[in-house]
């Protein structure tokens, strides 16, 4: 890898990091997803700092263009963020049923009381 490549690709990952960080700060991404992205972010840098790794591995792997086993860990990794976020809404898609069940119940109940004390009047 030539260097201004990786220099320029160093600068896009701080500009990267940067991103982050101020979402964080502006609370437009929570703690625990931001972890996963600055965990993606540090991998980035290996792979920058160290080509050889990205060549050892797709060696190892069998894959023949170090360029396909980076596209193949940047698409397990999206797959695995999508996954992630599939079960993040889904947890959050059952909470809200519950949410409504029991505002269901409580308006219940305030229409019953409300019936019982105009009964008593």
């Amino acid at each position: 890898m030539q260097p201004a490549l990786r220099i320029f690709l160093l600068i896009c990952i701080a500009v990267y990091f940067v991103i982050i960080t101020v979402m964080l700060k502006k609370r437009l991404l929570g703690l625990r997803y931001t972890l996963i992205w600055l965990l993606c972010g540090a991998g980035m840098i290996i792979f920058i700092a160290f080509p050889k790794i990205v060549f050892r591995t797709s060696a190892f792997v069998g894959i023949s263009n170090p360029v396909n086993a980076i596209f193949f860990l940047f698409g397990t990794f999206a797959m695995v963020m999508l996954l992630s976020l599939t079960s993040i809404v889904s947890g959050l898609g059952e909470r809200n049923l519950r949410l409504t069940q029991a505002l269901a119940l409580l308006e219940e109940r305030v229409h019953r009381l409300e019936k019982d004390n105009k009964e008593e009047q």
